[in-house]
């Protein structure tokens, strides 16, 4: 049987019961395998697929590490909930199911263990989540397709680093990592390593390209706290969508990625047929050599393989595109983004001014601060249920909360102009 969780309770916590009337597919994926997309239908088809959660070690870097692999029914030992950044969040601001944003305390209750949820929802958004536009109009400009995912690796996991992190006596920076990776594959410094611990020939990501193709590739950063550049050396990058919205597209060599930023860019394939390498390199901004992880040499040079078929397994020796200061810390320059079939916003009708700044608590170490205030949330009566029972006027000050008043009674036609200031020397994304 297949454990879904049909709604929530008036007490907050989800309802679970068993259903076999699910046809569920479970996911499997091979990042190195070009994408396959699904036949489009005439007419509306439900497709279920099962999520599992679980803990497991794995060894992406050559090192062992505790790994969260997702694949349906939460089994971790504690509650938790899954953030689908973006794809639901057009469906959830018409719909009004933002249940499904995956934050506990806000929008949800988190989900029990060996409980799950069931996200039920229509497909109105596309991008780097992997879901088919028949009408992307970048459809006929590329061949195959595949995803790249950027992330890196720590020392200790987040259930021993927190605790650190936010204890009171503490005074040092975050956590370091220890190595990065591409699509789930990197290269730790092994010579740091305990003895058996550490495969220091470990494999790289490797793309197989085709001479005279071309390929869409949706890049994703995953990590935590890691900035990245990346480039394919000796092939420039054109970019057609940023975060699931199209864009009038522009080339570059270059492409800095922040934290849970994501960039689908086409690559000519029409290079002499060889090898070259793919970088992510650690933006100067990541933290390194403050005060936990300090036991290892930290190399910022990720790297990955594009390979076209037809040639060995020579290592590459291409030549990397030259390191472009303004690319440290930063996005790409948004007055080069522009989006296609673009609409004026409407003329705002209320702004908020948003402060975020770090700072420590006499009872806590490390905090984030919006306005000099650090959200508590409520994970038995999230904001949004609170927002559901009318209860919109009794929000603590701990709860982060701003409102308005709509000019029309819908709210469709309303806008509201939001400044976020971020006074900290961490790159810091928003997402919304």
């Amino acid at each position: 049987n297949v454990i879904t969780a049909q709604k929530m309770l008036d007490d907050g916590y989800l309802q679970i019961s068993a259903s076999d009337e699910l046809n569920c597919i479970d996911i499997t994926s091979d990042l190195f395998v070009p994408l396959q997309p699904l036949q489009p239908s005439n007419g509306s088809v439900t497709r279920c697929y099962n999520l599992k959660l679980t803990v497991k070690t794995l060894t992406p870097d050559g090192l062992k590490h505790i790994v969260l692999l997702l694949n349906v029914t939460n089994e971790l030992g504690e509650p938790t909930t899954s953030n689908l950044k973006n794809l639901l969040n057009k469906l959830n601001t018409l719909t009004g199911n933002n249940q499904y944003d995956g934050v506990p305390g806000l929008t949800q209750c988190p989900i029990p263990n060996h409980g799950s949820l069931l996200y039920n929802f229509t497909v109105n958004e596309f991008g780097p989540f992997v879901i088919y536009n028949p009408n992307d109009p970048y459809l006929t400009e590329y061949d195959f397709e595949y995803v790249i995912t950027l992330s890196e690796w720590y020392l200790f996991p987040t259930d021993v680093l927190d605790p650190i992190l936010l204890s009171p006596g503490y005074r040092g920076g975050e956590a370091n990592p220890i190595s990065g990776d591409i699509s789930g594959k990197g290269q730790y410094n092994c010579t740091t390593a305990p003895t058996n611990s550490c495969n220091p020939n470990n494999g790289i990501a490797t793309y197989a390209v085709q001479t005279g193709k071309k390929y869409r590739f949706r890049i994703i950063n995953m990590s935590g706290a890691t900035h990245y550049i990346f480039s394919i050396d000796e092939h420039p990058l054109t970019i057609i969508e940023v975060d699931g919205n199209l864009i009038n597209n522009v080339t570059l060599t270059t492409i800095p990625i922040n934290v849970a930023q994501r960039y689908s860019v086409i690559l000519n394939a029409n290079m002499p047929i060889k090898s070259y390498s793919i970088r992510a390199l650690l933006s100067p901004c990541t933290p390194v050599n403050q005060s936990l992880s300090l036991n290892y040499t930290l190399n910022p040079n990720v790297l990955g393989i594009l390979k076209y078929e037809g040639t060995n397994d020579t290592a590459p020796d291409s030549i990397a595109y030259p390191f472009k200061q303004s690319d440290v810390c930063s996005d790409v320059n948004p007055n080069i983004l522009k989006p296609l079939g673009f609409k004026p916003p409407k003329k705002s009708t209320r702004k908020f001014d948003l402060v975020v700044t770090l700072g420590k608590l006499p009872t806590t170490g490390g905090m984030a601060f919006i306005n000099n205030s650090s959200l508590v949330a409520n994970f038995n009566y999230p904001t949004n249920r609170k927002i559901m029972d009318l209860q919109a006027n009794n929000f603590l000050r701990e709860e982060n909360a701003y409102e308005y008043e709509c000019t029309t009674e819908d709210c469709k036609n309303d806008a509201v102009d939001i400044y976020i200031s971020v006074t900290t020397f961490q790159s810091h994304p928003f997402h919304m």
